[in-house]
């Protein structure tokens, strides 16, 4: 699949090929997302790398995360989290922190990156 490193974008289910299991990390690896954008890039996640995604894995602040904002999905590092409050932090610093309320919101956590893989080539 697709996720925002930016701006969230519209989520749909998009698969571009299987990827066999790999020892990338020991949390598992439920699936990939494609990342499109460069709010992450502090981080070490560039556009068109693929992040691997645990979506069992506990969500805590400081973790990166795949966040779903109504339809749209973004992946952001988790800044703060309550009954009333998320913030969704850029790691890059032209981008703005995604502050949501998830009682007035349809707001849901897909999932944690556990791991990355980058095309060098």
């Amino acid at each position: 699949g697709l996720v925002s490193a930016g701006s969230p974008i519209l989520a749909e289910e998009n698969v571009e090929k299987r990827i066999p299991p790999h020892p990338i990390s020991s949390h598992g690896v439920d699936y990939y997302l494609r990342v499109k954008g460069d709010s992450m890039i502090e981080v070490g996640i560039f556009d068109n790398d693929l992040i691997a995604v645990n979506k069992d894995l506990k969500i805590k602040k400081g973790s990166i995360v795949i966040a779903r904002i109504n339809e749209e999905v973004t992946v952001k590092t988790l800044k703060e989290f309550s009954a009333n409050e998320v913030i969704l932090k850029a790691e890059n610093p032209n981008y703005k922190d995604i502050i949501v309320n998830p009682n007035n919101i349809a707001f849901h956590f897909e999932g944690t990156c556990v791991g990355l893989i980058r095309n060098i080539s």
